[in-house]
């Protein structure tokens, strides 16, 4: 038997890169909660105090609330100031946000539902002011 006389194997030779490779660009990090919150405010007191100048708390319950919100994460507290103020910078109150999240939806005059939404904006205003950005479109991004 004749045994097949093997060819070697032609590899064709590397061209060198005529475009030079371009460096990556890293977005910078975004700030952590606890240094917005340095920034922005100095200090977790500042913020909280910052807090509770906007939340409908009574007289004799600040205290007892401020050791509360002092236990809660800075990212929490930065959320709750936000939307507290846009609440009363945009409606003025629950109560107003409620009806307006209510006729959003097209149920400005069912009573039973404009109750239960003011009950709710009453506990959670961060969740009615939710409803109502996704129903009219402004929270919509592109």
């Amino acid at each position: 038997m004749a045994t097949k006389k093997k060819t070697p194997v032609r590899v064709a030779a590397r061209t060198p890169r005529k475009t030079p490779v371009k460096a990556k660009v890293t977005k910078p990090a975004a700030l952590s909660p606890l240094q917005r919150t340095k920034e922005k405010f100095g200090g977790k007191e500042a913020l909280v105090d910052r807090v509770l100048g906007v939340l409908p708390v009574a007289a004799e319950d600040k205290d007892s609330t401020k050791a509360r919100l002092l236990a809660v994460s800075n990212k929490k507290l930065l959320r709750l100031l936000q939307v507290t103020s846009e609440i009363k910078t945009t409606y003025g109150s629950a109560e107003k946000l409620a009806e307006a999240a209510a006729s959003a939806v097209g149920k400005s005059k069912d009573a039973a539902y404009v109750a239960k939404l003011t009950r709710l904006a009453q506990r959670t205003p961060a969740r009615v002011l939710d409803l109502l950005k996704s129903t009219s479109g402004k929270g919509a991004t592109a």
